[in-house]
């Protein structure tokens, strides 16, 4: 066939796809392709080969030394030589005398624990505020901390020591060891793929040759950084954990019942006034809609008269 045999896909799972690769290449020089010609084709079959069995006996090395057990190995795991990834997070609703100077103070332990203020924001209205009867206005706020994972309890201890009162708290871990571990795996095995591209890309003398190689190193090294992020990432969320943190001032405190002599007299004379209020509206509209009732008694007076059912005046 006249058309390109490419090489296989590259995965990120090492010694299989450097197989695969092998193959591929030996099926582009059966199929006549015009990539890797005749004496090349075994060459660099030979190549790919030879350096997936040296590469896969480093490899190997590699990860028996780090306390796998490739290849029927009696180390130790991996993890318990490297100690376990995890991830802890936190949140604390606090009950604070003053919420601008908790604030204040939330910033500076963060500073003192080696972590930072991530985000912090400051609540004035809605159902998250108060105002009481002089007009003083009761805040709320929180802040994300950002803070070294092995000074979480001590920082958890000192923002309790500010609160007058503790609302909420809550912690949660997660392991995420089994993800590192596969994630390491997969970038120590693609990165024994890349060395095989690039010994590969020496090798090339055609232009087709060469772009198709450098095509493949390029998608291999695209999945690399893409691991290498997210390697980061998570040694990041390991190392420093985050811990919401929420202040509420202590809400006006509500008026007594309790009260002395003075007290009910007042409560007294204001409840007279409102009697007297309300006896002096009511009759101040019957006068007002009872005006239409004086003709209607004289007519009837008059009626009666005439009829003789009213006594006369003796003359």
């Amino acid at each position: 066939m006249g058309g390109r045999c490419g090489v296989g896909h590259v995965t990120s799972f090492g010694l299989a796809v450097l197989a695969a690769l092998t193959l591929a290449l030996a099926s582009c020089s059966d199929n006549g392709s015009d990539g890797f010609d005749g004496d090349e084709d075994a060459s660099f079959a030979q190549t790919v080969s030879t350096s997936a069995r040296g590469i896969a006996t480093d490899d190997a090395t590699d990860y028996t030394e780090e306390g796998g057990s490739f290849g029927g190995g009696d180390g130790a795991s991996s993890a318990s030589v490297l100690g376990r990834t995890i991830i802890r997070n936190g949140y604390i609703s606090l009950e604070v005398e003053s919420v601008d100077a908790a604030f204040e103070r939330v910033q500076a332990l963060a500073s003192t624990h080696g972590g930072y203020v991530a985000d912090s924001s400051f609540f004035s209205g809605g159902w998250r505020a108060y105002e009481d009867d002089e007009g003083e206005r009761f805040l709320s706020a929180s802040l994300t901390l950002r803070i070294p994972a092995d000074r979480f309890d001590r920082i958890v201890a000192d923002l309790r020591g500010l609160a007058l009162s503790v609302l909420s708290i809550s912690t949660n871990t997660q392991d995420v060891t089994g993800e590192v571990t596969d994630l390491e795996s997969d970038l120590r095995n693609l990165r024994a793929v890349e060395a095989t591209y690039l010994e590969l890309l020496g090798e090339a003398t055609e232009v087709g040759d060469v772009v198709l190689v450098h095509d493949r190193l390029t998608q291999t090294r695209g999945q690399i950084e893409r691991i290498e992020g997210s390697l980061a990432l998570l040694q990041s969320l390991s190392e420093l954990s985050t811990l919401n943190v929420d202040l509420q001032s202590q809400p006006p405190p509500e008026e007594s019942d309790d009260g002395g002599l003075l007290d009910a007299a007042r409560d007294g004379w204001e409840a007279s006034l409102a009697t007297l209020e309300v006896i002096a509206r009511a009759t101040l509209a019957v006068v007002a809609f009872s005006w239409w009732i004086v003709p209607i008694v004289v007519v009837v007076l008059a009626v009666l008269y005439r009829r003789g059912l009213l006594p006369r005046r003796a003359r």
